[in-house]
């Protein structure tokens, strides 16, 4: 695989990951360095995002919509909750699964890490592919659930079952300091459904997502581990377990 990012793109994304969860503008901060090793990653695709309709679909804080604008896009972002941060954007409050678009408008759909928050993907990939043009492109990404980031905010007790990851989820997050992103998740959940009070988080699983794009109207152009120059997806077996975090480009049929 050609290596596309550099010691200093690999240390800028760690130090804003360890503070991303310090305030809304923090997180804003490693939502804009994300899209910007992003879009290195579509021109080594040969995707030009200069005067391109995009779709960021679960937006969050609006950081990827600020940074394909700012490359030549024109950037929408869905979310069901929208901040205020950024009044300039142009953001959507909706549902992913039945968004207000027409069929065939964007040039591109991203959703990274969308999937997995979703109780019916099938409808989340259908509505992706409806509202994206024929030839137009769709980016998807999740941390499968059996990697070691898969469980989110429970990892990676999930690994040991549901019930043990929520007890352990309960000891950790009394210890915590309140910060701002301990305010996003849910206190006491009972379920993986209800780990972001009102969303959750399913067992997605790159086997999964690939039996829906199967189905679906699309070619993979790539398949492969977001910012890694090791495709742990191409390993046999334990692929589920090795990559930390799966993308997929696509093209529309």
């Amino acid at each position: 695989m050609k290596i596309i990012y550099s010691f200093e793109d690999y240390y800028r994304l760690f130090t804003l990951a360890r503070v991303r969860t310090q305030s809304a503008q923090d997180y804003q901060f490693f939502e804009q360095y994300q899209c910007n090793l992003l879009i290195k990653y579509f021109h080594n695709n040969n995707i030009v995002l200069q005067n391109k309709l995009l779709l960021d679909l679960g937006c969050g804080l609006g950081g990827f919509v600020k940074e394909f604008n700012r490359n030549g896009a024109r950037s929408i972002g869905l979310d069901l909750e929208i901040s205020n941060s950024s009044p300039s954007m142009m953001m959507t409050r909706s549902n992913a699964l039945v968004t207000p678009f027409d069929s065939n408008l964007f040039d591109m759909v991203s959703c990274a890490s969308l999937i997995e928050h979703v109780p019916n993907p099938k409808a989340l990939v259908a509505e992706i592919v409806r509202i994206t043009r024929p030839a137009g492109y769709i980016y998807i990404s999740f941390p499968p659930f059996y990697s070691l980031r898969g469980g989110h905010q429970f990892s990676p007790f999930h690994l040991f079952g549901e019930r043990f990851a929520l007890w352990a989820f309960r000891i950790i997050k009394q210890k915590s300091n309140k910060n701002w992103g301990d305010q996003r998740l849910a206190h006491d959940p009972d379920s993986y459904g209800q780990a972001f009070g009102s969303w959750g988080l399913y067992r997605m699983t790159l086997k999964k997502c690939e039996e829906i794009l199967k189905e679906s109207p699309i070619r993979i152009i790539d398949c492969s581990t977001k910012f890694s120059f090791i495709n742990f997806t191409k390993v046999p077996i334990f692929r589920e377990f090795l990559t930390w975090h799966v993308q997929y480009l696509i093209t529309k049929l």
